[in-house]
């Protein structure tokens, strides 16, 4: 769970009952777990309509969609091209020129 082992839970279990108390400690992890179940079940809605989404957008609109530009592969120098023109602000053009 979160990468935590079964002794760093219990540290944490004691140090909140230390500050908290054993009712409040109670009442926090209620609080705690309907705070969990509602960000699961928002994600796993959130999942869902995607998956919807996907599944109804066809082929040809798939083909339409913006796609990311390919990497370059590592190692390798941008080409020119590829590099987009710095922005000069009209103020500094005036400036300079």
């Amino acid at each position: 769970m979160f990468g935590m082992g079964w002794m760093e839970i219990l540290f944490i279990l004691v140090i909140a009952m230390v500050f908290l108390g054993p009712d409040k400690v109670v009442d926090a992890g209620r609080m705690l777990g309907r705070m969990l179940g509602e960000i699961r079940r928002s994600t796993d809605e959130v999942t869902r309509t995607l998956s919807l989404d996907q599944a109804f957008l066809g082929d040809d609109q798939r083909a339409k969609a913006p796609q990311a530009p390919p990497l370059a592969p590592e190692g390798s120098q941008p080409r020119v091209e590829d590099v987009p023109p710095k922005a000069v602000p009209p103020e500094a053009s005036e400036k300079n020129g």
